[in-house]
C-alpha cells in the first residue's frame, strides 16, 4: 500500500494499513497472539538526507531516548561500503502499525524529511542469539 503523507512515501506491507481485510487481520494477528511480536520499520533516506539528518540528530537522539521503552533495537543503515548512511532501521515493541506509525511520525527525522519512504512490517522475532535460541 502506498500513500503520500508530509511530502513523504509510506509504504506498508500488504494489508497492515487501510480498511480490515483478510491480510489485515493476519497481520494484527501476529501482533495480537504473541507477546513478543512487534513492528519493523525500514526507512530509505531521502537523496538530500545527511544534512537533514545533521540539523536534526540532536533532537532525533533526544526522542529515542525518551521512548527507548518501545525501542528493541534500532540505529542507521549504511551502505554496502559501509561509508554512507543510507536510512534507519527500527525494530518497536508495539502491537499495530498505526502505533509504528505514530511513533515514525514523531521523530524530529520525519519533521526534517530525512526518509523518502518508510515501510512496516508486523514481524515475530523467531530464532537467534538476540531471542536466546528459538521460539519453537
Amino acid at each position: 500500500m502506498r500513500g503520500l503523507q508530509g511530502g513523504f512515501t509510506v509504504l506498508a506491507a500488504a494489508g497492515t494499513l487501510g480498511s480490515a481485510s483478510s491480510a489485515d487481520g493476519q497481520a494484527q494477528g501476529v501482533l495480537s497472539r504473541h507477546a513478543s511480536a512487534g513492528v519493523v520499520i525500514l526507512a530509505h533516506d531521502a537523496a538530500d538526507a545527511a544534512a537533514r539528518r545533521a540539523a536534526a540528530n540532536e533532537a532525533h537522539l533526544a526522542y529515542i531516548e525518551r521512548v527507548l521503552d518501545t525501542v528493541l533495537v534500532a540505529g542507521p543503515l549504511y551502505g554496502r561500503d559501509g561509508r554512507e548512511i543510507v536510512g534507519s532501521l527500527y525494530v518497536l515493541d508495539v502491537k499495530s502499525v498505526e502505533a509504528a506509525q505514530a511513533f515514525i511520525e514523531a521523530d524530529p527525522f520525519f519533521a526534517a524529511g530525512v526518509w523518502a519512504d518508510i515501510r512496516y512490517f508486523p514481524h515475530l522475532p523467531a530464532a537467534g542469539g538476540w531471542i536466546g535460541g528459538t521460539i519453537w
